[in-house]
């Protein structure tokens, strides 16, 4: 109802179907050939004293769009629980205003606004401020807590997740510390991770992009998988540091 004809959400992934075609009907399975899910985010901040604020816009298409969709359509398009539920887990962080800017079914492409009070999550070290400004990031806290695991771990389809994050920097302020870039996979590569950060006095750009080209992995490969999101976990929540000019 809320997604346009060749978005298949998660939630459909190996669920069967009936196709009728005259008089002819087949059963199906319905997959994917892939996961693709790309995010855009502009973030402006902003200071009043020592007081922290962020306007983000973000920009999300493909499987993001249809996922994002279908769980707002679960919440019946209600901007409070969306807004309660995206202050979750941004390490003081509070989402103080939330719209939706764009829904489009054709194309499969969403925008939303985020208005964010930064005052719970900005650390002041004395000389500057330190940040992490990574939000709504996939994977910022590893999904495999077992020490370890018996059975083969299923990710139902291989995946690509990319996002970008474009930061502005407050007036009277400059970048002090920033992330290194890196690349790191496991043994095999068929799960990589790139991180590319590019900087200036005043503005930031994250380039993260995760790949998962193996939609099953087996218990031996569980303890190595695991410590590959924990590499992501690390460099999603490494913080910026500004300082006053």
């Amino acid at each position: 109802e809320h997604i346009g004809l060749g978005f298949l959400p998660d939630y459909c992934i190996n669920l069967r179907g009936l196709l009728v075609k005259q008089d002819n009907q087949q059963w199906f399975t319905l997959a994917r050939k892939d996961y693709s899910e790309s995010k855009k985010q502009f973030v402006t901040i902003s200071m009043n004293g020592l007081a922290g604020k962020a306007k983000l816009i973000q920009d999300f298409g493909g499987v993001a769009f249809s996922n994002g969709i279908s769980h707002l359509k679960e919440i019946n398009f209600d901007s409070e629980v969306r807004t309660a539920e995206v202050s979750k887990g941004l390490n003081g962080a509070i989402v103080s205003n939330y719209e939706t800017l764009l829904k489009d079914f054709s194309s499969g492409r969403g925008q939303e606004s985020f208005e964010i009070d930064l005052s719970g999550a900005m650390v002041d070290t004395g000389e500057g401020f330190l940040l992490t400004p990574l939000f709504f990031l996939e994977y910022s806290s590893n999904p495999l807590k077992a020490e370890e695991r018996k059975l083969p771990l299923d990710f139902v389809a291989g995946r690509e997740l990319s996002a970008t994050v474009i930061i502005g920097l407050p007036n009277g302020y400059r970048l002090e510390k920033v992330p290194e870039s890196m690349k790191f996979s496991n043994s095999d590569g068929s799960a990589s991770c790139s991180f590319l950060v590019a900087a200036s006095d005043k503005n930031l750009q994250y380039r993260i992009t995760i790949k998962i080209l193996r939609s099953i992995f087996t218990e031996a490969e569980y303890g190595e998988l695991k410590e590959f999101f924990t590499q992501i976990s690390k460099i999603s929540n490494t913080p910026i540091e500004f300082r006053k000019i």
